[in-house]
């Protein structure tokens, strides 16, 4: 069973995979970048809709009622929803997807590993 600060985990993670900022985030959502910002950090719930519109803009599936406690308390609307990658087709297809999460999630780690570095050296 997935925790509600699990699933916000993924959720910033895959933002960050899509190289999308929470200013950009928000812009998409029509809401303002506190807004999103305490949605994502779990201060404030996130409605069924919204939701459904992150996974539209991070391309992660929205499924509807899983088992979970925990996610009632991170929503707001009865119908709790949880998120996956996509189903593909075919296990190539799911390779090659896996690929491409693991490419984008190693040039993040590059640009945070940079970052850190930068920190020292300007210490």
């Amino acid at each position: 069973m997935k925790t509600s600060s699990e699933i916000l985990k993924k959720i910033k993670q895959a933002r960050l995979i899509k190289e999308i900022s929470q200013e950009q985030m928000a812009k998409k959502l029509m809401i303002s970048s506190p807004t999103y910002s305490r949605f994502e950090r779990g201060i404030s719930k996130i409605n069924v809709d919204l939701l459904q519109k992150i996974s539209t803009i991070l391309d992660v599936e929205f499924v509807l009622n899983p088992p979970s406690e925990t996610l009632k308390n991170m929503v707001q609307e009865d119908n709790e929803p949880y998120l996956s990658i996509k189903d593909t087709n075919s296990l190539e297809e799911k390779i090659e997807a896996v690929v491409r999460l693991l490419e984008k999630q190693q040039k993040v780690n590059t640009m945070l590993l940079n970052h850190l570095k930068d920190l020292l050296k300007n210490k």
